[in-house]
């Protein structure tokens, strides 16, 4: 409607009172496809009835423009927070590795987030010997939990069925490595090896759609470990390097969303024996971005590459002087980094928007130093439009809580610590490794921390015993402290599965 002029009905300032004019139904449905069963019999209405109708809907389309708008945002964060997470199993419960000290595990517990309690499990891998340590359960991303029950045979527990490993395959348990991985696609994942193998080479085992156990051999040797990026799964992605090749290292990625998945080599652009990625994040559509040295006077600044799995291409985006640490994609599609052990530590956080071309910085809270995004294996930690940080702070009232949880709010991009009514006055965040607190078991977890059912969940020390963990919950608005001691003394967590 303009100046009151309805497009396919009489001019209003024709000889009758404008504000009397008559419309039937059929007039109406000329300009509202919404109102065609009004049929039986010509339906009157006044010019200033009508001028309301419109009125209503165009405020009721201004009222839907928005409500699209908030739900393609909230859908973005949802995508994030509420994802199939590894963690969870079919039964709800997260599993955690526990123990009376951080050194040695007693066992595998299960936490019921409902009822926030510990119960034992039965889960019992396969031990080779205490120097070559242990298989590592995994979960799939349908819940089911598998593990080896000994060193060929690979059990589903959670429904009780046993595979065996096909071709002489055995499980891999070098003493640098745990071999269990959880994924977020329908799949377990483990690290295989056959006699005539290497000692240090490794295929992959994982199941088909049917619980079949499957081998994935590329025709090569794959190396136990993954140099600098982990290979943990990323969106059903998984990265590994081939084994022996130093001059410079080939890596390789699965995708394990495909019905039959294949190794990709990923073509970086420099041949130089010193090239290598170092952090990587999930762009979404099958795309990674990654940060990576060209050559050794590239050590302290890194190149930007979005790398395309499905052909193994590379392009570069942009070079940073920054060290490019714990590349994090957020919900607004913007890149997130840091830059820890660069030549310029800057303690900043360094923000690059793709569609606009633009690099910013976010400073740190006052006293805040030696920051980091918690994305770690390329997994967003992002709750209600939220990115989890951490920081230390030197003069921190409390000597052993230095390393303090923050948020940061990607929309207004300011930071807010995790501290609700002083809960954690006395406790804190501290990064610890797996079994036997050894750095080398690469695989390992530092301490993650995941979004489930909209909570923030990570593990904290006290100060007063600094051996003692606690899980710490946080909903956004508050957060307490779970103490595992109530199953019976085990009051450390030495290995968590990781999500």
């Amino acid at each position: 409607a303009e100046s009151n002029q309805i497009k396919n009905v009489a001019d209003p300032t024709d000889p009758q009172d404008v504000t009397t004019k008559s419309y039937v139904d059929s007039n109406v449905n000329s300009f509202s496809g919404s109102y065609t069963d009004l049929t039986d019999k010509p339906i009157i209405y006044t010019q200033s009835e009508v001028d309301d109708l419109m009125s209503s809907l165009l405020s009721d389309l201004d009222s839907l423009g928005s409500i699209i708008e908030s739900l393609k945002t909230f859908v973005n964060y949802y995508e994030i927070d509420n994802s199939p997470s590894s963690t969870v199993t079919a039964s709800g419960k997260f599993i955690y590795g526990m123990g009376s000290n951080e050194y040695e595990i007693s066992g595998y517990y299960s936490f019921d987030p409902a009822s926030k309690t510990f119960s034992q499990t039965d889960l019992n891998p396969y031990i080779y010997d205490s120097s070559y340590r242990w298989t590592k359960p995994a979960v799939s991303g349908n819940g089911k939990v598998f593990e080896f029950s000994g060193e060929t045979a690979i059990v589903n527990v959670t429904e009780n069925i046993t595979s065996n490993l096909p071709g002489g395959y055995k499980a891999y348990t070098y003493y640098d490595y745990v071999n269990g991985f959880d994924s977020n696609v329908s799949s377990a994942l483990f690290l295989v090896r056959t006699d005539s193998m290497n000692e240090h080479g490794v295929h992959i085992a994982y199941f088909d759609d049917q619980d079949n156990v499957q081998i994935l051999d590329p025709g090569f040797e794959f190396r136990g470990g993954m140099e600098n990026m982990s290979h943990e799964y990323e969106d059903g992605y998984f990265f590994i390097t081939k084994y022996g090749v130093n001059n410079p290292y080939e890596y390789y990625v699965i995708n394990f969303n495909a019905q039959t998945p294949e190794a990709v080599k990923i073509n970086f652009p420099s041949t130089d024996s010193n090239s290598r990625p170092y952090s990587k994040t999930y762009a979404g559509d099958g795309k990674f971005y990654l940060s990576y040295q060209k050559n050794n006077s590239d050590y302290y600044s890194k190149t930007i590459l979005l790398l395309d799995t499905e052909s193994g291409e590379t392009s570069e985006i942009f070079t940073t002087s920054s060290g490019a640490a714990h590349l994090t994609m957020a919900s607004n599609k913007k890149l997130y980094y840091h830059n820890n052990y660069g030549n310029n530590n800057d303690n900043n956080i360094h923000v690059y928007d793709p569609t606009t071309n633009i690099h910013s910085l976010i400073a740190p809270p006052e006293g805040g130093t030696n920051v980091t995004l918690f994305a770690t294996y390329g997994k967003t930690v992002e709750m209600n439009g939220k990115l989890i940080l951490r920081y230390f702070f030197s003069v921190y009232e409390v000597q052993n809580a230095r390393e303090r949880l923050y948020e940061l709010d990607i929309q207004t991009e300011t930071l807010n610590e995790i501290n609700p009514n002083g809960v954690l006055d006395n406790y804190q965040y501290k990064a610890f490794y797996g079994p036997y607190n050894d750095s080398r078991v690469y695989n390992q977890p530092s301490n993650p921390m995941f979004i489930y059912d909209g909570k923030l969940y990570v593990i904290f020390r006290g100060t007063s015993d600094y051996g003692k963990h606690y899980i710490m919950i946080y909903d956004g608005v508050s957060a307490e402290l779970v103490d595992p001691e109530q199953v019976g003394g085990l009051k450390s967590f030495v290995e968590m599965m990781d999500i």
